[in-house]
């Protein structure tokens, strides 16, 4: 046999991903059913059957140009599909079959050329992200929350309160389960601003800095970590936008984007986390990925950003350099999900924290996974 390639077929909603999938290394293309994309990293969600049910028996364009002298790695990971089944057909003929729920992964030497899937009528890739679990009920906190974040082991979280101009954070019992959340800690913020639209938190959670709807960042140091009790006013920076609707922090604190309508807005700190410090950078124009920008949140140690709109659109670039959002590759649009007042994703991609118009925050899991979208072997 001659060299290894790797092709892999994944139906796992686990991921961030299409949920089918051929994938042909030494071509760097995607197959999704009838159609190919050149993509060196990501494909489109919402094309072909990632977003349906199949209705019909359907063969999926080929991998073809192989042959004898090439070994080809098949991984099938349906394990969280609900429906039917999928067969594996080398030069017209079905050499496996893998029903919804098997995860199987073998090898293959194309004798002549072609390798394609079948999959049969009603199978069901399912979709992300799943439903809502481990909700916490905050309206009765404040009936206005905005923003939403927890700390890298997922104990606490943090929200601001619209309405009452309050920073709020929890101690969770048990790690990302919002539902096991304490009484909450409180501290004013009137005395800076009356109208709110995000807050951010350092790692540590000895910082936090508070987005005001006339642009205003306000930072607060916190004596005991995550405890917004031990808050205690320090300095504003008047970012000059017009009415910024989110913010992101790199995780050392001199980087943050405020998103303002379809653009990402640089703001720089020669001291973390320090918004005295602050600057206005570029302006970067993502209006012809997703506009209405709300929400943002960086994954993967700001490999990823991700994006939520006030159109109910959701969506991520990978960035070629970490938190810098002119490095950009293709947007990756993800599945429509209905407006919240909070999103949050997890570095690692294995939680969604969500809150919606009702004040409920939730989890979704898992979204993505840091190996990207095919489960390449």
């Amino acid at each position: 046999m001659g060299s290894l390639e790797n092709i892999a077929l994944d139906f796992n909603p686990s991921k961030f991903s299409p949920k089918a999938i051929l994938y042909r290394t030494d071509l760097k293309q995607f197959f999704i059913n009838s159609a190919t994309y050149e993509a060196p990293n990501y494909v489109n969600v919402n094309e072909g059957i990632t977003t349906r049910k199949f209705t019909a028996d359907e063969i999926w364009n080929p991998i073809t140009g192989l042959s004898s002298e090439q070994l080809n790695l098949v991984h099938i990971d349906a394990e969280n599909a609900t429906n039917g089944q999928l067969d594996i057909i080398v030069d017209g003929t079905v050499i496996k079959s893998v029903i919804s729920g098997a995860v199987s992964e073998f090898l293959i030497a194309a004798p002549s050329t072609s390798l394609s899937i079948k999959a049969h009528a009603g199978f069901d890739p399912a979709f992300m992200p799943t439903a809502r679990t481990n909700t916490k009920d905050v309206n009765s906190v404040d009936s206005l929350m905005r923003g939403l974040k927890f700390s890298e082991d997922g104990i606490n979280m943090a929200s601001i309160g619209d309405i009452n101009n309050n920073l709020y954070s929890w101690v969770l019992s048990t790690p990302f389960e919002p539902n096991t959340a304490a009484t909450e800690k409180s501290f004013s913020i009137s005395g800076q601003d009356l109208d709110w639209t995000d807050i951010e938190v350092s790692d540590l959670g000895d910082k936090v800095v508070a987005l005001a709807a006339d642009a205003f960042l306000y930072e607060y140091t916190l004596s005991t970590n995550w405890d917004v009790s031990s808050a205690t006013f320090e300095d504003g920076f008047d970012s000059g936008l017009t009415a910024p609707d989110a913010i992101e922090f790199s995780v050392d604190g001199k980087r943050a984007y405020l998103a303002d309508g379809g653009n990402l807005v640089l703001i720089t700190m020669t001291a973390g986390w320090d918004v005295s410090t602050s600057s206005v950078g570029a302006t970067e124009d993502v209006s012809s990925d997703i506009t209405n920008i709300e929400m943002i949140s960086f994954a993967d140690d700001g490999k990823l950003l991700f994006v939520w709109s006030g159109n109910d659109d959701f969506g991520m670039w990978p960035l070629a350099t970490p938190y810098d959002v002119a490095t950009r590759g293709t947007f990756v649009v993800g599945p429509d999900i209905i407006q919240f007042a909070g999103n949050f994703i997890t570095n690692d991609g294995k939680y969604m924290f969500t809150m919606n118009a009702s004040e409920v925050i939730g989890r979704h899991n898992p979204v993505w996974e840091g190996n990207g979208f095919a489960t390449v072997q």
